[in-house]
Protein backbone atom coordinates (compact mmCIF):
# COMPACT_ATOMS: atom_id res chain seq x y z
CA UNK A 1 0.00 0.00 0.00
CA UNK A 2 1.38 3.39 -0.93
CA UNK A 3 1.98 5.69 2.03
CA UNK A 4 1.52 9.46 2.02
CA UNK A 5 3.44 11.86 4.22
CA UNK A 6 2.82 15.26 5.70
CA UNK A 7 6.24 16.77 6.18
CA UNK A 8 7.80 13.97 8.30
CA UNK A 9 4.63 12.51 9.82
CA UNK A 10 3.27 9.20 8.54
CA UNK A 11 -0.27 9.26 7.21
CA UNK A 12 -2.94 7.36 9.11
CA UNK A 13 -4.91 4.91 6.99
CA UNK A 14 -8.30 3.78 8.24
CA UNK A 15 -11.08 1.77 6.69
CA UNK A 16 -14.68 2.22 7.72
CA UNK A 17 -17.01 -0.74 7.34
CA UNK A 18 -20.09 -0.05 5.21
CA UNK A 19 -18.98 3.53 4.55
CA UNK A 20 -17.94 4.49 1.06
CA UNK A 21 -18.38 6.64 -2.02
CA UNK A 22 -21.39 5.86 -4.21
CA UNK A 23 -21.75 6.27 -7.97
CA UNK A 24 -24.62 8.67 -8.80
CA UNK A 25 -24.96 7.13 -12.29
CA UNK A 26 -24.33 10.46 -13.94
CA UNK A 27 -25.73 10.12 -17.48
CA UNK A 28 -22.84 11.71 -19.40
CA UNK A 29 -19.65 9.68 -19.89
CA UNK A 30 -18.21 11.44 -22.90
CA UNK A 31 -15.67 13.54 -21.02
CA UNK A 32 -14.58 15.09 -17.75
CA UNK A 33 -16.84 16.75 -15.22
CA UNK A 34 -15.03 20.07 -14.91
CA UNK A 35 -17.23 21.81 -12.36
CA UNK A 36 -19.61 20.87 -9.54
CA UNK A 37 -21.51 23.57 -7.65
CA UNK A 38 -24.10 22.94 -4.94
CA UNK A 39 -27.16 24.99 -4.04
CA UNK A 40 -28.94 23.08 -1.29
CA UNK A 41 -30.11 19.81 -2.81
CA UNK A 42 -29.65 21.27 -6.30
CA UNK A 43 -26.39 20.10 -7.85
CA UNK A 44 -25.01 21.81 -10.96
CA UNK A 45 -22.43 20.02 -13.11
CA UNK A 46 -20.43 21.31 -16.06
CA UNK A 47 -18.88 18.83 -18.47
CA UNK A 48 -16.39 18.55 -21.30
CA UNK A 49 -18.72 18.40 -24.29
CA UNK A 50 -21.98 17.43 -22.60
CA UNK A 51 -22.90 20.87 -21.34
CA UNK A 52 -24.79 21.64 -18.14
CA UNK A 53 -26.54 19.09 -15.93
CA UNK A 54 -28.92 19.67 -13.02
CA UNK A 55 -29.93 17.40 -10.17
CA UNK A 56 -32.54 18.65 -7.72
CA UNK A 57 -32.40 15.59 -5.47
CA UNK A 58 -28.78 15.41 -4.26
CA UNK A 59 -27.57 13.54 -7.33
CA UNK A 60 -30.19 10.78 -7.45
CA UNK A 61 -31.30 11.89 -10.93
CA UNK A 62 -29.81 14.22 -13.53
CA UNK A 63 -31.19 16.25 -16.44
CA UNK A 64 -29.23 18.00 -19.21
CA UNK A 65 -30.12 21.71 -19.53
CA UNK A 66 -28.51 23.01 -22.71
CA UNK A 67 -31.13 25.08 -24.51
CA UNK A 68 -29.28 28.15 -25.80
CA UNK A 69 -25.79 26.88 -24.98
CA UNK A 70 -23.73 27.06 -28.16
CA UNK A 71 -20.61 25.76 -26.43
CA UNK A 72 -20.91 22.60 -24.36
CA UNK A 73 -17.46 22.68 -22.73
CA UNK A 74 -18.28 24.13 -19.31
CA UNK A 75 -15.28 24.72 -17.09
CA UNK A 76 -16.82 26.79 -14.28
CA UNK A 77 -20.20 27.54 -12.71
CA UNK A 78 -21.47 30.18 -10.28
CA UNK A 79 -24.90 31.14 -9.03
CA UNK A 80 -26.78 33.78 -7.07
CA UNK A 81 -30.38 33.00 -6.17
CA UNK A 82 -32.03 31.80 -9.40
CA UNK A 83 -29.25 33.23 -11.61
CA UNK A 84 -26.70 30.71 -12.89
CA UNK A 85 -23.66 31.67 -14.96
CA UNK A 86 -21.31 29.26 -16.71
CA UNK A 87 -17.87 29.80 -18.17
CA UNK A 88 -17.20 27.91 -21.38
CA UNK A 89 -14.52 27.64 -24.05
CA UNK A 90 -16.43 30.38 -25.90
CA UNK A 91 -17.43 32.92 -23.29
CA UNK A 92 -20.08 33.23 -20.60
CA UNK A 93 -23.74 32.21 -20.61
CA UNK A 94 -26.42 33.14 -18.07
CA UNK A 95 -29.72 31.55 -17.09
CA UNK A 96 -32.43 33.07 -14.88
CA UNK A 97 -34.55 29.88 -14.70
CA UNK A 98 -32.17 27.25 -13.33
CA UNK A 99 -30.71 26.32 -16.69
CA UNK A 100 -33.94 25.89 -18.68
CA UNK A 101 -32.77 28.60 -21.09
CA UNK A 102 -29.38 30.19 -21.63
CA UNK A 103 -28.23 33.49 -23.16
CA UNK A 104 -24.66 34.34 -24.10
CA UNK A 105 -23.43 37.58 -22.49
CA UNK A 106 -19.66 37.36 -23.19
CA UNK A 107 -18.16 35.93 -26.37
CA UNK A 108 -14.74 34.74 -27.43
CA UNK A 109 -13.05 34.17 -24.09
CA UNK A 110 -11.99 30.73 -22.90
CA UNK A 111 -13.10 30.93 -19.26
CA UNK A 112 -11.17 29.11 -16.53
CA UNK A 113 -13.02 30.45 -13.46
CA UNK A 114 -16.15 32.43 -12.68
CA UNK A 115 -17.82 33.99 -9.62
CA UNK A 116 -20.71 36.29 -8.73
CA UNK A 117 -20.25 39.01 -6.10
CA UNK A 118 -23.22 40.48 -4.26
CA UNK A 119 -25.66 39.28 -6.88
CA UNK A 120 -24.53 42.14 -9.12
CA UNK A 121 -21.17 41.49 -10.73
CA UNK A 122 -19.62 38.55 -12.56
CA UNK A 123 -15.88 37.93 -12.33
CA UNK A 124 -14.35 36.00 -15.21
CA UNK A 125 -10.94 34.36 -15.18
CA UNK A 126 -9.36 33.92 -18.60
CA UNK A 127 -5.94 33.29 -20.11
CA UNK A 128 -5.30 37.01 -20.58
CA UNK A 129 -6.46 38.28 -17.20
CA UNK A 130 -9.36 38.73 -14.81
CA UNK A 131 -12.47 40.61 -15.95
CA UNK A 132 -15.65 42.01 -14.41
CA UNK A 133 -19.07 42.71 -15.90
CA UNK A 134 -22.70 43.15 -14.92
CA UNK A 135 -25.13 40.21 -14.94
CA UNK A 136 -26.26 41.14 -18.44
CA UNK A 137 -22.68 41.34 -19.75
CA UNK A 138 -22.55 45.13 -19.85
CA UNK A 139 -19.71 47.05 -18.26
CA UNK A 140 -17.18 44.40 -19.28
CA UNK A 141 -13.60 45.41 -18.44
CA UNK A 142 -10.30 43.95 -17.25
CA UNK A 143 -9.63 44.36 -13.52
CA UNK A 144 -6.34 42.45 -13.21
CA UNK A 145 -3.86 42.01 -16.03
CA UNK A 146 -1.51 39.89 -13.89
CA UNK A 147 -4.28 37.46 -12.90
CA UNK A 148 -3.89 35.30 -15.98
CA UNK A 149 -5.32 31.76 -16.00
CA UNK A 150 -7.18 32.24 -12.73
CA UNK A 151 -8.12 28.78 -11.53
CA UNK A 152 -10.45 29.82 -8.69
CA UNK A 153 -12.14 32.99 -7.41
CA UNK A 154 -12.97 32.85 -3.70
CA UNK A 155 -14.99 35.28 -1.57
CA UNK A 156 -14.44 35.64 2.18
CA UNK A 157 -16.51 38.45 3.71
CA UNK A 158 -16.24 40.48 0.49
CA UNK A 159 -12.48 40.06 0.27
CA UNK A 160 -11.81 38.30 -3.02
CA UNK A 161 -8.93 35.90 -3.64
CA UNK A 162 -7.91 34.37 -6.94
CA UNK A 163 -5.48 31.51 -7.40
CA UNK A 164 -3.31 31.51 -10.51
CA UNK A 165 -2.31 28.28 -12.23
CA UNK A 166 -0.80 29.31 -15.55
CA UNK A 167 1.12 26.14 -16.39
CA UNK A 168 2.11 27.53 -19.82
CA UNK A 169 3.28 30.94 -18.62
CA UNK A 170 5.10 32.78 -15.84
CA UNK A 171 2.02 33.65 -13.79
CA UNK A 172 1.46 32.01 -10.43
CA UNK A 173 0.43 32.68 -6.86
CA UNK A 174 -2.44 34.54 -5.18
CA UNK A 175 -3.99 37.94 -5.77
CA UNK A 176 -6.62 39.59 -3.59
CA UNK A 177 -9.04 42.50 -3.75
CA UNK A 178 -10.69 44.43 -0.91
CA UNK A 179 -12.67 46.90 -3.06
CA UNK A 180 -15.19 44.72 -4.82
CA UNK A 181 -12.73 43.43 -7.38
CA UNK A 182 -11.82 46.80 -8.89
CA UNK A 183 -8.15 46.50 -7.96
CA UNK A 184 -5.97 43.50 -7.12
CA UNK A 185 -2.66 43.11 -5.30
CA UNK A 186 -0.23 40.22 -5.02
CA UNK A 187 -0.64 38.14 -1.86
CA UNK A 188 2.32 35.78 -2.12
CA UNK A 189 4.44 36.42 0.97
CA UNK A 190 5.53 33.02 2.27
CA UNK A 191 4.56 31.06 -0.84
CA UNK A 192 7.28 29.09 -2.58
CA UNK A 193 8.36 30.46 -5.93
CA UNK A 194 6.33 29.39 -8.96
CA UNK A 195 3.47 28.05 -6.83
CA UNK A 196 0.26 27.36 -8.73
CA UNK A 197 -2.86 27.82 -6.63
CA UNK A 198 -5.95 25.70 -7.23
CA UNK A 199 -8.44 26.10 -4.37
CA UNK A 200 -9.22 27.87 -1.09
CA UNK A 201 -11.04 27.01 2.14
CA UNK A 202 -11.65 28.63 5.52
CA UNK A 203 -11.99 27.35 9.06
CA UNK A 204 -13.01 30.18 11.34
CA UNK A 205 -10.79 33.14 10.47
CA UNK A 206 -8.02 30.97 9.01
CA UNK A 207 -7.62 30.81 5.24
CA UNK A 208 -6.19 27.73 3.48
CA UNK A 209 -4.83 27.36 -0.03
CA UNK A 210 -4.34 24.16 -2.03
CA UNK A 211 -1.31 24.52 -4.28
CA UNK A 212 1.21 22.70 -6.41
CA UNK A 213 3.57 22.74 -3.41
CA UNK A 214 1.23 21.68 -0.60
CA UNK A 215 -1.29 23.31 1.72
CA UNK A 216 -0.66 26.84 2.92
CA UNK A 217 -2.44 28.74 5.67
CA UNK A 218 -2.88 32.41 6.51
CA UNK A 219 -4.27 33.91 9.70
CA UNK A 220 -4.07 37.53 8.51
CA UNK A 221 -6.22 37.61 5.37
CA UNK A 222 -3.46 36.54 3.02
CA UNK A 223 -0.85 38.92 4.40
CA UNK A 224 1.48 35.98 5.06
CA UNK A 225 1.35 32.30 4.18
CA UNK A 226 2.85 29.28 5.94
CA UNK A 227 3.11 25.77 4.56
CA UNK A 228 1.47 23.26 6.90
CA UNK A 229 1.27 20.14 4.74
CA UNK A 230 2.79 18.50 1.71
CA UNK A 231 3.32 15.09 0.15
CA UNK A 232 6.18 13.96 -2.04
CA UNK A 233 5.90 15.84 -5.36
CA UNK A 234 2.12 16.06 -4.91
CA UNK A 235 -0.15 18.68 -6.45
CA UNK A 236 -3.01 19.65 -4.15
CA UNK A 237 -5.94 20.42 -6.43
CA UNK A 238 -8.97 20.70 -4.11
CA UNK A 239 -9.59 21.63 -0.50
CA UNK A 240 -12.83 22.03 1.48
CA UNK A 241 -13.46 22.51 5.21
CA UNK A 242 -15.56 20.10 7.24
CA UNK A 243 -16.04 20.72 10.97
CA UNK A 244 -12.48 21.55 12.13
CA UNK A 245 -10.71 19.45 9.48
CA UNK A 246 -10.01 19.70 5.76
CA UNK A 247 -10.96 17.39 2.92
CA UNK A 248 -8.05 17.44 0.48
CA UNK A 249 -7.47 15.89 -2.92
CA UNK A 250 -3.97 15.61 -4.30
CA UNK A 251 -2.10 13.91 -7.10
CA UNK A 252 1.47 12.68 -6.78
CA UNK A 253 1.81 11.89 -10.48
CA UNK A 254 0.77 8.26 -10.01
CA UNK A 255 -2.26 8.30 -7.73
CA UNK A 256 -5.10 10.64 -6.82
CA UNK A 257 -5.69 10.60 -3.08
CA UNK A 258 -8.80 11.83 -1.23
CA UNK A 259 -8.11 12.37 2.45
CA UNK A 260 -9.30 14.10 5.59
CA UNK A 261 -6.50 16.24 6.99
CA UNK A 262 -6.71 16.74 10.78
CA UNK A 263 -3.59 18.86 11.26
CA UNK A 264 -1.38 15.81 11.76
CA UNK A 265 -1.99 13.41 8.87
CA UNK A 266 -4.34 12.37 6.11
CA UNK A 267 -7.06 9.85 6.89
CA UNK A 268 -7.97 7.77 3.85
CA UNK A 269 -11.57 8.42 2.73
CA UNK A 270 -11.39 6.73 -0.68
CA UNK A 271 -13.44 3.65 0.24
CA UNK A 272 -15.78 2.62 -2.57
CA UNK A 273 -13.50 3.28 -5.53
CA UNK A 274 -12.14 0.16 -7.21
CA UNK A 275 -9.23 2.18 -8.60
CA UNK A 276 -7.67 5.52 -7.81
CA UNK A 277 -10.06 8.09 -9.36
CA UNK A 278 -8.84 11.00 -11.47
CA UNK A 279 -10.75 13.86 -9.85
CA UNK A 280 -11.54 16.92 -11.97
CA UNK A 281 -14.06 18.68 -9.70
CA UNK A 282 -15.12 18.63 -6.07
CA UNK A 283 -17.69 20.27 -3.81
CA UNK A 284 -19.93 19.84 -0.77
CA UNK A 285 -23.50 20.62 0.16
CA UNK A 286 -25.20 20.18 3.53
CA UNK A 287 -25.40 16.41 3.16
CA UNK A 288 -22.83 15.01 0.73
CA UNK A 289 -19.38 15.45 -0.72
CA UNK A 290 -19.32 15.18 -4.53
CA UNK A 291 -16.41 14.40 -6.85
CA UNK A 292 -16.48 14.71 -10.63
CA UNK A 293 -14.14 12.42 -12.53
CA UNK A 294 -12.19 12.51 -15.75
CA UNK A 295 -14.27 9.63 -17.14
CA UNK A 296 -17.51 11.59 -16.75
CA UNK A 297 -18.84 10.05 -13.54
CA UNK A 298 -19.95 11.84 -10.38
CA UNK A 299 -19.66 10.08 -7.03
CA UNK A 300 -20.95 11.17 -3.62
CA UNK A 301 -20.43 10.31 0.04
CA UNK A 302 -22.35 11.41 3.17
CA UNK A 303 -20.61 14.11 5.18
CA UNK A 304 -21.58 12.37 8.41
CA UNK A 305 -19.32 9.47 7.39
CA UNK A 306 -16.41 11.71 6.49
CA UNK A 307 -16.72 13.94 9.57
CA UNK A 308 -16.22 11.00 11.92
CA UNK A 309 -13.25 9.47 10.12
CA UNK A 310 -10.43 8.94 12.58
CA UNK A 311 -12.66 9.08 15.65
CA UNK A 312 -14.90 6.06 14.99
CA UNK A 313 -12.68 4.07 17.34
CA UNK A 314 -12.82 6.77 20.02
CA UNK A 315 -14.84 5.48 22.96
CA UNK A 316 -16.39 8.94 23.27
CA UNK A 317 -18.04 8.74 19.85
CA UNK A 318 -20.73 6.45 21.28
CA UNK A 319 -20.81 8.34 24.56
CA UNK A 320 -22.17 11.61 23.17
CA UNK A 321 -25.82 12.21 22.33
CA UNK A 322 -27.86 15.25 21.34
CA UNK A 323 -31.60 15.81 21.04
CA UNK A 324 -34.02 16.85 19.74
CA UNK A 325 -33.05 16.73 16.10
CA UNK A 326 -34.19 18.89 14.34
CA UNK A 327 -33.99 21.56 17.04
CA UNK A 328 -35.45 25.06 17.34
CA UNK A 329 -34.17 26.62 20.56
CA UNK A 330 -32.53 24.27 23.07
CA UNK A 331 -30.25 21.35 22.22
CA UNK A 332 -29.70 18.84 25.03
CA UNK A 333 -26.14 17.48 25.10
CA UNK A 334 -25.52 14.34 27.17
CA UNK A 335 -22.08 12.87 27.97
CA UNK A 336 -21.69 9.35 29.32
CA UNK A 337 -20.79 9.67 33.03
CA UNK A 338 -17.99 7.14 32.64
CA UNK A 339 -15.92 9.85 30.96
CA UNK A 340 -13.86 12.47 32.74
CA UNK A 341 -15.07 15.90 31.59
CA UNK A 342 -12.40 17.89 33.39
CA UNK A 343 -11.13 20.51 30.90
CA UNK A 344 -13.63 19.20 28.32
CA UNK A 345 -15.13 21.52 25.73
CA UNK A 346 -17.81 21.47 23.08
CA UNK A 347 -17.78 23.40 19.81
CA UNK A 348 -20.40 23.94 17.11
CA UNK A 349 -19.38 24.28 13.46
CA UNK A 350 -21.50 25.11 10.45
CA UNK A 351 -21.29 23.04 7.30
CA UNK A 352 -18.58 25.35 5.88
CA UNK A 353 -16.33 24.46 8.82
CA UNK A 354 -16.70 27.84 10.52
CA UNK A 355 -16.67 27.80 14.32
CA UNK A 356 -20.00 29.16 15.55
CA UNK A 357 -19.52 28.83 19.30
CA UNK A 358 -17.37 27.04 21.86
CA UNK A 359 -17.77 26.49 25.60
CA UNK A 360 -16.23 24.58 28.49
CA UNK A 361 -18.13 21.52 29.75
CA UNK A 362 -18.61 21.24 33.50
CA UNK A 363 -21.58 18.88 33.66
CA UNK A 364 -22.73 15.73 31.93
CA UNK A 365 -26.03 17.19 30.72
CA UNK A 366 -26.30 20.70 29.36
CA UNK A 367 -28.95 22.65 27.47
CA UNK A 368 -27.30 24.57 24.66
CA UNK A 369 -29.07 27.66 23.34
CA UNK A 370 -29.09 27.36 19.53
CA UNK A 371 -31.92 29.82 18.87
CA UNK A 372 -29.44 32.30 17.38
CA UNK A 373 -28.29 29.87 14.69
CA UNK A 374 -29.52 30.22 11.13
CA UNK A 375 -31.47 27.32 9.68
CA UNK A 376 -29.26 24.54 8.37
CA UNK A 377 -26.94 21.68 9.28
CA UNK A 378 -24.35 21.85 12.07
CA UNK A 379 -21.78 19.61 13.74
CA UNK A 380 -21.29 19.54 17.52
CA UNK A 381 -17.81 18.39 18.53
CA UNK A 382 -16.94 17.31 22.10
CA UNK A 383 -13.30 17.15 23.19
CA UNK A 384 -12.26 15.29 26.36
CA UNK A 385 -9.15 13.57 27.66
CA UNK A 386 -10.52 10.28 26.36
CA UNK A 387 -11.14 11.43 22.80
CA UNK A 388 -13.50 13.23 20.49
CA UNK A 389 -17.18 12.79 19.71
CA UNK A 390 -19.13 14.41 16.87
CA UNK A 391 -22.90 14.69 16.36
CA UNK A 392 -24.74 16.29 13.46
CA UNK A 393 -27.94 18.25 14.02
CA UNK A 394 -30.35 20.39 12.02
CA UNK A 395 -31.48 23.85 13.12
CA UNK A 396 -35.08 24.59 12.12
Amino acid sequence: MKKFYILIIVVFIVNIANAQWQNTNFPYNGGAVYSIVTNGSNIYAGTDGGGFYLSNDNGVSWVAKNNGLTNLIIRSIAFSSNIIVVGTDDGVFVSSNYGTNWSQIVTGASVSSIAILGGNYIFIGASDGLFRCNLDGSGFFKVCNECKSSNVIYNVNNTLYTGIADIFGANYGIYKSIDGGLSWVSSNTGLSADTWVYDFATIGSTLYAATSNGIYTSSNNGGNWNKIASSDNALFSFIKSLVSNLIVIFDDGIYNFIGLYDGVGYWNIMQGFANSPIVTSFNLNNTYAYVGLLNGNIWKRPLTEIATVGIEDSPLQNGVSTNPNPVKDKLLLRINKNFDIQNATFSIYNIQGQLVCSQNLNQYEIDINVSFLSKGFYFLKVNTKKGVGINKFTKE
